[in-house]
């Protein structure tokens, strides 16, 4: 359990840096995925001992990472210029 603590709080350091920077949010966005697919994936195939309604909760919750990863990853707008009157 502490394992996966200290993964969880490496991406959070991970992800407030890229709040930060956005040049980050590809790398973020990157390390959110390979995380959450890996971890979707794993409780995906270890759901025999679960009620039906656990198996769909557990995984709806793991696939929201995964959804906000690929979004990290999308290309952003550009930055407008910014207004210059005077």
């Amino acid at each position: 359990m502490r394992d996966v603590g200290g993964l969880y709080l490496g991406l959070l350091v991970l992800s407030v840096a890229a709040l930060r920077r956005p040049a980050l949010r590809g790398v973020a966005g990157g390390a959110w995925l390979v995380f959450s697919a890996e971890h979707l994936l794993w409780h995906a195939f270890h759901l025999d001992a679960f009620p039906r309604f656990h198996q769909v909760a557990s995984v709806v919750a793991l696939s929201v990472p995964l959804v906000l990863s690929v979004l990290l990853l999308l290309p952003g707008r550009a930055a407008a210029p910014a207004d210059r009157r005077t």
